[in-house]
């Protein structure tokens, strides 16, 4: 007998399953490589089940949350360092925005959180090279040794001239 829930209870127990997320355009990508449409009737996608897909999936995931990690550093900086220039610049000048131990633990927080994220991205580039499958390892042999060739030909072809 199925049972039929309702579009807030599926999505619940859909991202409940699949653990943290971060919104990637029209879709939320989950840390465990599930995927879904962030249309509430949208479709719902389980983790692939190839190593090598599953594997890429999550290194975009991790790419994801670096790149908010930085930003969300840069900006921190950037509101500090464009605040208290401004002040500098009037007649007036107005309160710092922050006493320096507050800032600098502020974004020493923020460094550690990017820290962490492009250590887990780094990671994932690992697990992403050893899920390849061989036909993409042979033709990226391939393809190095053509570009070595392609290479040594315009060094010899260098010297010769009319």
């Amino acid at each position: 007998m199925m049972e039929f829930t309702g579009v807030k209870e599926r999505l619940a127990e859909f991202d409940a399953r699949h653990g943290a997320s971060l919104r990637d355009g029209g879709r939320i990508l989950f840390e465990d490589g599930a995927l879904r449409e962030l249309d509430p009737l949208g479709a719902l996608w389980e983790p692939p089940s190839e190593p090598w897909d599953l594997a890429r999936r999550i290194l975009h995931y991790r790419k994801l949350v670096l790149d908010r990690a930085v930003e969300a550093f840069e900006e921190r900086r950037q509101f500090y360092v464009k605040v208290a220039t401004n002040n500098l610049n009037q007649k007036a000048c107005g309160p710092a925005p922050a006493d320096p131990e507050t800032a600098s633990a502020e974004l020493k927080e923020l460094r550690h959180v990017v820290r962490r994220a492009k250590r887990a991205y780094d990671a994932q580039l690992v697990a992403v090279d050893a899920a390849k499958p061989p036909r993409f390892r042979e033709l990226e042999a391939e393809s190095a040794a053509n570009r070595e060739a392609n290479q040594a030909l315009l060094s010899g072809l260098a010297g010769i001239e009319v």
